[in-house]
């Protein structure tokens, strides 16, 4: 069976820093940020910046909302611009693709348009070599709904689906893409009947790993699972 390497995704005060392991071929420490600015303007100074700070990567966020199967040709300028001036000063830039809550894709053909939107994105930018696809699904902030009527993780399932259909869609395009999963949020109250319902990742990976079970699917729809550990205070250190 095919392991999938872990992604450690560490909040901070000035944004998210993250650590990337890699699996059989060996351990690296990475550190980055998720950070948009360069995406917006003068791309080349602001990872300038980051490579002064001493980041290695920089993820970059394409925000899905149905039913576009594409970025617009804005949104696509701005992380071209981006992902170029990164690779340029030797940062490798990293696109995170996810919707919030309301738009989370539920069905065939909104999973459908989630899998083409990511696909158009690695077609129309040829640096980006990592993809995440979702974020915090365990969160009704980017997933709802989190439970079914009888306080099942109907969140778990449905990502499972939507992870399984766009991992197959861009390894579709190009198997040399490295998909992340997962991007599960650090807490979460288990409580359907909780006023901001969420899935503490304990148990939404547990649910994860069941709805990948029960499809019966060979290996893992992902090569690497990421989870964002937040601390308690920003004082604490990685």
């Amino acid at each position: 069976m095919r392991r999938a390497s872990v992604f450690v995704a560490i909040a901070c005060v000035s944004g998210v820093v993250f650590a990337g392991c890699g699996g059989s071929g060996g351990h690296r420490l990475l550190v980055g940020a998720v950070e948009d600015a360069a995406k917006w303007g003068d791309a080349p100074g602001k990872m300038a910046l980051a490579k002064d700070a001493g980041f290695g990567a920089i993820v970059l966020s394409a925000v899905w909302t149905p039913p576009a199967t594409a970025p617009t040709p804005d949104v696509l300028a701005g992380l071209e611009n981006a992902a170029r001036a990164a690779k340029a000063v030797g940062i490798e830039p990293i696109v995170a693709v996810y919707c919030f809550g309301r738009d989370a894709p539920l069905s065939p053909q909104t999973r459908q348009e989630f899998a083409d939107f990511s696909v158009a994105v690695l077609k129309a930018v040829p640096e980006f070599r990592t993809i995440e696809l979702g974020n915090e699904p365990n969160s009704t902030l980017f997933w709802q709904p989190q439970f079914g009527p009888n306080g099942s993780d109907a969140a778990a399932t449905a990502y499972f689906q939507l992870l399984a259909e766009s991992y197959d869609a861009v390894k579709s395009w190009d198997s040399g893409i490295t998909v992340v999963g997962g991007s599960l949020t650090a807490r979460g109250a288990d409580d359907p009947e909780a006023s901001r319902k969420s899935h503490s990742p304990t148990t939404f990976i547990a649910d994860l790993g069941a709805a990948w079970q029960a499809s019966g699917r060979k290996s893992p729809p992902f090569d690497v699972f990421s989870i964002h550990p937040y601390p308690e205070y920003s004082s604490i250190g990685p």
